[in-house]
């Protein structure tokens, strides 16, 4: 098997499209905004046996307290089922960052627990980068009335609510509404102690990730009231952040937005709906911080899904180790998994 640097963009979407298990994160255009909007050093790997592609990985240099490392965000995209191929692709990988002088390679397949195997050399990270334990709603074949009844009683009930309320919700691509949720998401980041995305790198998003990633905004007598950001890619959507004002009032306005999202993501013919993390069954209880927004997200119905935790291969066993002690402390602060 042979590595080597991916530069026609139509050759890796119509591999990555013909992958089960595609992903946004993985996207020809994911690498644009990581280079050309948050200035990040990447590499487009395609990994080639007997001159057909078998793998590819999107990869970018990351700047972290105790050095550099490179981070795989729900890649490498390969045939995990194969030992050999995810072997030997996993060889070539780490091969061809070694001597390069970063700390650790850390990869974050999208690959669920069940389905768990070794990988020689790499260790379990301390905390997970992308959602470990993902709320999933099938949408396929399925009626507006057949998912509404898959709600549970109260979140059908606020649902009807809002579309009574006067609320509208639009998919909007004004600067200026988006920046109006921005607000409203550091106001919950500091009330509720959660870490927060950076400012700069949503706002990023928001201009560079229009092909995917979308934002549906409630307004109810012309002002913000809420908003959701979502991504939409492959057979699914994922819902990524949410927040409301509190002029939102008792029009249960998140419940039309997801609503909204979960209807558009029908209409592009997709099979399933992700809301992203939720808290372990332990803290599924109303004194846990993450209790809201997970209960908020099971009462569309659905499915848990977990995946496997973020793996790191070190380069630097010393400063990785430094790191890890940092991590831990991290998920402590923040209550991780």
């Amino acid at each position: 098997m042979k590595i080597e640097e991916v530069v026609d963009s139509k050759v890796w979407e119509n591999f990555l499209k013909n992958s089960p298990n595609r992903y946004f994160l993985q996207t020809w255009q994911w690498g644009e905004f990581e280079n050309k909007g948050l200035k990040k050093k990447i590499w487009r790997l395609g990994f080639r046996k007997n001159g057909k592609l078998k793998a590819i990985c999107l990869a970018t240099e990351e700047v972290g307290r105790f050095g550099k490392f490179i981070y795989c965000p729900r890649g490498p995209i390969l045939n995990w089922g194969s030992e050999g191929e995810r072997e030997e692709v996993l060889e070539k990988l780490t091969d061809f960052f070694k001597n390069k002088n970063y700390i650790f390679l850390r990869i974050d397949p999208a690959i669920k627990k069940e389905n768990a195997f070794e990988m020689k050399g790499f260790k379990n990270a301390v905390n997970f980068v992308q959602v470990q334990r993902a709320w999933m709603l099938d949408i396929q074949d399925k009626t507006e009335d057949e998912l509404m009844l898959g709600m549970r009683k109260n979140a059908r009930y606020s649902l009807r609510k809002a579309m009574k309320s006067g609320v509208e919700v639009k998919i909007s691509k004004n600067m200026e509404d988006f920046e109006k949720f921005l607000d409203m998401l550091e106001v919950l980041s500091k009330e509720k102690g959660f870490a927060s995305v950076s400012r700069k790198y949503l706002k990023t998003q928001f201009e560079m990730m229009g092909d995917i990633m979308k934002f549906f905004c409630a307004k109810k007598d012309k002002k913000v009231i809420a908003g959701g950001w979502f991504a939409f890619y492959g057979d699914e959507s994922s819902y990524l952040h949410g927040a409301s004002s509190k002029e939102v009032g008792d029009t249960q306005a998140p419940y039309l937005i997801q609503w909204k999202a979960i209807m558009h993501a029908k209409e592009l013919g997709m099979k399933r709906h992700n809301f992203w993390g939720v808290v372990e069954d332990k803290n599924y209880h109303p004194k846990y911080p993450g209790f809201g927004y997970s209960n908020f997200k099971k009462g569309f119905g659905g499915y848990l899904e977990e995946y496997i935790r973020t793996k790191d291969f070190p380069y630097n066993m010393v400063k990785y180790q430094l790191i890890r002690l940092n991590d831990w402390y991290r998920k402590v602060r923040y209550k991780g998994n």
